[in-house]
Formats: C-alpha cells, structure tokens, sequence
C-alpha cells in the first residue's frame, strides 16, 4: 500500500521513501514523504483509503517536481529540501492522530530544521494543521509522543560547554488552531 506517485515512479521509493506508520485497535496508518495524505486500511486489508491533509505552514511536496526531475535531472538539488519529511505518526487519543514533519535546508555549514506538528481528529473528520513545534536547540532531535504529550530529546551544551543531553516537553493543546474539515469523499487507492 503505497502513493499512485510510488506505484508511477517506483524509483522515487529509494530516494524519497521516508514512511512513519503506526498501528492502533487493527488499523494501520502511515504517512509518506511523497504525499500530503495520509493512508489508512484495517489489517488484512487490500485497500486504503487515503485522507489529503491541508498544508499551511510546512513545505508539503508538489508532487509534479518529480515528474520534472525525471526529465531534468539537473533539479534534483532543488528538490533535496523542498519537502517534507514525515518524522513520527501515532495515535494520541481515540482515533486521533498526531504527525510531525521536518522542513530541513543548509544554511553555510549548519543544518536548520523547522518541525509541524498536524492533529487529525478522524471521527469529526477534521484537522488541526501545522503546529509550529518550538525550535529545539540541536537540529536533528529525536522526537516522540506519549498520549498528548510531545516529548523532544537534543543534544545541547551545559555550563562548562561540555555535551548534554536535554529533555523537552510539550503539551498538545489545539484550542488556538483554526479547524479545518478533512474532505468527506476520500478516494480509496486499491494497492
């Protein structure tokens, strides 16, 4: 069960093939780095249902760039950070899902990452968009969630200057997002 985009341009896989999944009560979810959507289908299962989800503040990938590298190679450095790329999925209450994607680009000889987080409600059919995830210090932290709850380790500096490792907490809390209603027609892809 993969992206039309995928199954079109199965090389696109080894190069683009970041994928976070998870699983909850018989259902998988994942979450690709070539699609804006997320797939859904229960265990067993031969179909998935794709959900499109909005992009507000991550880069989110223009799925047509591909077809453009595939006939001007030349892109493939644009290309390189103009998406994003799914880091974690899981469930964080009852048929609520919470992904968080890195936007990264190169600045001189650093490596500068912007996190989202995105809230999926799937009962309501509803989604609160691209959270901004506080910037944490190191630019590739291991991020992790448990119930609502994102969980962000870094390496950073103590006192002395010698090299520590922080942990950071953050309560999700959605009240401040504009919601937005998930599409009622999601179209299942047949894998």
């Amino acid at each position: 069960m993969v992206p039309a985009l995928i199954q079109k341009h199965p090389m696109l896989q080894s190069a683009f093939g970041s994928v976070t999944i998870t699983e909850a009560r018989g259902e998988v979810f994942a979450s690709f780095e070539v699609s804006q959507s997320i797939f859904h289908w229960k265990q067993g299962a031969r179909v998935a249902e794709e959900i499109p989800l909005p992009t507000v503040r991550r880069k989110g990938v223009r799925p047509s760039l591909f077809d453009e590298l595939l006939q001007d190679p030349s892109k493939a450095s644009t290309l390189a950070f103009d998406r994003s790329i799914p880091q974690l999925l899981s469930e964080i209450g009852p048929r609520i899902l919470a992904l968080v994607t890195l936007d990264g680009r190169f600045e001189k000889t650093s490596f500068l990452g912007a996190y989202s987080l995105t809230v999926v409600d799937l009962d309501r059919r509803r989604v609160c968009a691209d959270l901004q995830v506080p910037a944490p210090q190191d630019p590739l932290p291991r991020i992790t969630l448990r119930g609502d709850t994102l969980i962000v380790l870094q390496q950073s500096e103590d006192t002395r200057g010698q090299p520590a490792a922080t942990i950071r907490r953050f309560h999700i809390r959605t009240e401040g997002c504009e919601w937005k209603a998930l599409p009622r027609s999601t179209s299942a892809v047949d894998r």
